[in-house]
């Protein structure tokens, strides 16, 4: 069974925990504004540092430009697909991660059955498997080092300076990416709003035991269990 943590508040999560209310993935672009300034991270691109003597030369069309002319690092920026994402860790109950992420509570899911609910939740609303369901672990990098050049594989990069986290990562894309539009309810919604706002959407299941199914365990930042 492929298991994975969640840090938050049990304030904030109080509805999913005991009344398996949905689950919120977030906009990967609104990452930049987070309050907390210790996750908050520039997610709607990446960019890559490279010292000059690391390389002999930069070739720009019909100019080369040799590293001893170089001064500061070369920056190298890639825009990154827009994409809902859900964030965990494959550490729990893990106390300099209740700290990081100013978290009460550690909650224990079950990834696989979070994925089927997922794929059966946007097949009712998307045609032609046109929506792509992407999980997996969050490779770390440092200077010197392109990791990907692919907008939806750097969903899954991060700077070394987040290594601690040991994240893993669900991630939502869409056929058309900021343009997609979906039909519900005789109504037209853009699955992105504006970038000045939070956007998210939630997934869930309308019976008694809703979302709690995908809950395995409950603990507190002092180690108490709770039962949802």
């Amino acid at each position: 069974m492929n298991t994975k943590y969640l840090y938050c508040k049990y304030q904030n999560f109080k509805n999913f925990i005991h009344n398996g209310s949905r689950i919120r993935f977030t906009d990967i672009y609104y990452y930049k504004k987070l309050e907390n300034e210790k996750i908050r991270d520039n997610e709607d691109s990446k960019k890559y540092f490279y010292e000059p003597h690391k390389i002999d030369s930069i070739q720009f069309g019909d100019i080369t430009i040799n590293s001893k002319d170089i001064v500061k690092d070369i920056v190298i920026t890639q825009p990154v697909k827009r994409a809902h994402v859900l964030c965990l860790s494959k550490n729990g109950y893990n106390k300099e991660l209740f700290n990081k992420f100013n978290a009460d509570i550690c909650i224990k899911l079950n990834i696989d059955l979070l994925l089927q609910i997922l794929n059966d939740f946007f097949k009712n609303i998307f045609l032609n498997n046109e929506i792509k369901i992407i999980s997996k672990d969050i490779e770390y990098y440092g200077k010197n080092t392109i990791p990907s050049m692919d907008p939806m594989d750097l969903v899954f990069k991060k700077t070394i300076d987040f290594k601690t986290e040991n994240e893993y990562r669900v991630a939502i894309f869409y056929p058309y990416d900021s343009d997609t539009i979906i039909h519900f309810k005789n109504k037209k919604v853009k699955v992105f709003g504006s970038t000045k706002d939070m956007n998210f959407i939630e997934v869930g299941i309308d019976d008694d035991i809703g979302m709690k199914r995908i809950i395995l365990e409950i603990k507190t930042k002092n180690g108490t269990l709770i039962k949802p």
